[in-house]
């Protein structure tokens, strides 16, 4: 295994990762450029070696005890070697370095989930590659957090709640989004009103500090009033 602050080590196939050939061995994903190798086992008559296939460098792991490994950058193919035994074995490592959720786009409607990158444990927010990819947004966000998630007296006096799925800028919604999520009810019967014709403006503070949405359908016929 990999220290767990730094990466995490899986059987193969059995790691989330996309090995479909019914290979033994074990897939290493690593945050750091010299992860800390640990390998565990019982027979004391035995050693355990991490020899890599491209250069042939051998490290002996003994039982327990941490050995830092520096691994190149993309993905490294090793062999972890069991001697001692009355059968020696050997199993295939591929080690990679794996790129951080941070450096994840998350898209439209998503960001990255809160605190993340604050867990301890990197198989929390270490992406599958050393690209993230589609295949990592479950892992690495969150949808944002909406206006309907709140409760009806959130918003002030004279104001009512969005509930169209419009998105806060904070998660969860704070008093910041007050502006976006509540609008007098005038306007939000306005907004239904477009929203039937196709039409979903997004409020925003602008015009002199007030609250405009206006966008091409103001052309339309009827106008709006």
């Amino acid at each position: 295994k990999i220290s767990a602050e730094q990466g995490y080590c899986a059987m193969r196939g059995m790691e989330g990762g996309n090995h479909s050939n019914g290979a033994t061995g074990f897939v290493c994903r690593s945050g750091v450029s010299k992860p800390n190798f640990v390998a565990i086992y019982s027979d004391e008559q035995v050693s355990v070696i991490l020899v890599s296939n491209d250069s042939g460098t051998q490290r002996n792991l003994p039982h327990g005890v941490a050995v830092p490994v520096r691994i190149s950058d993309g993905r490294s193919d090793y062999t972890l070697q069991v001697l001692g035994s009355a059968q020696p074995l050997a199993f295939p490592v591929e080690v990679i370095r794996a790129a951080s959720c941070s450096t994840l786009t998350c898209g439209a409607g998503k960001l990255h989930r809160k605190g993340l990158l604050a867990v301890e444990a990197a198989q929390a927010h270490l992406c599958l590659g050393e690209i993230c990819a589609a295949e990592d947004v479950d892992r690495c966000c969150d949808d944002e957090a909406t206006c309907d998630s709140m409760e009806e007296d959130w918003c002030p006096n004279g104001t009512e709640l969005l509930r169209d799925g419009a998105h806060c800028a904070n998660d969860p919604c704070n008093d910041e989004d007050k502006a976006t999520c509540c609008v007098v009810a005038a306007t939000k019967k306005k907004m239904a009103y477009y929203r039937k014709l196709g039409c979903t403006p997004t409020p925003s503070t602008d015009c002199s500090n007030q609250m405009c949405y206006f966008d091409d359908s103001c052309l339309w016929e009827p106008p709006r009033k």
